[in-house]
């Protein structure tokens, strides 16, 4: 179960067509007609397209989990090879004597570029989309139908235990009675002094 699945079964019904009025050059607040025309229910909470393909298992959103992750962790590599491309051609160039500038050039020309087209594709990768077909619908309630026919996810309560067994024995009792000082106090042996008078 993802964070967004209550376990509660998924719904897939005829929604209304959305619209948004979007602001083109030329064009002002011209409506744009997007194809959605279902929407996926889990309880009362409508679930967006990704969301709902996601909670039922569609692979195509593991697919596009890892592209968003590969253009996230890529993207730094690809804007630190433009830098490093860019700042070679600004520093190196001038120091160098026209018959050595020819391969610190090329190096960082193509460094740079190398760098800015990986940049621009990164940043596309880490924002990649579910791509929409006219199956959607019909793929979105074929993978509705098949979670809700999974058996309920079982209780993560432990079970209930039976108590310890109380002991039934006594704990010892200590029967030796505390030893009694047996010795005889000390009498004096010295003789007493003798009286002259």
């Amino acid at each position: 179960m993802t964070a967004l699945d209550t376990g509660e079964p998924i719904v897939v019904r005829h929604a209304a067509t959305s619209v948004d009025i979007a602001e083109r050059p030329g064009q002002p607040d011209r409506p744009i007609l997007h194809g959605r025309k279902w929407a996926g229910f889990q309880g009362t909470a409508e679930l967006g397209e990704e969301d709902l393909f996601r909670v039922t298992g569609d692979p195509r959103v593991k697919d596009l989990d890892a592209r968003r992750r590969r253009g996230a962790v890529l993207n730094p590599f690809a804007l630190a090879a433009s830098f490093i491309g860019l700042a070679s051609l600004v520093v190196l160039t001038p120091l160098l004597d026209e018959d050595s500038r020819t391969a610190p050039l090329v190096v960082g020309i193509s460094l740079s570029a190398i760098g800015i087209v990986g940049a621009f594709w990164t940043a596309e990768e880490s924002r990649a989309k579910l791509p929409q077909t006219e199956n959607d619908e019909r793929r979105a309630r074929a993978y509705a139908e098949r979670y809700n026919q999974k058996p309920a996810p079982a209780s993560t309560a432990p079970a209930a235990t039976a108590p310890a067994p109380a002991s039934t024995a006594p704990a010892p009792a200590s029967t030796a009675p505390a030893p009694a000082s047996t010795a005889p106090a000390p009498a004096s042996t010295a003789p007493a002094p003798a009286s002259t008078h």
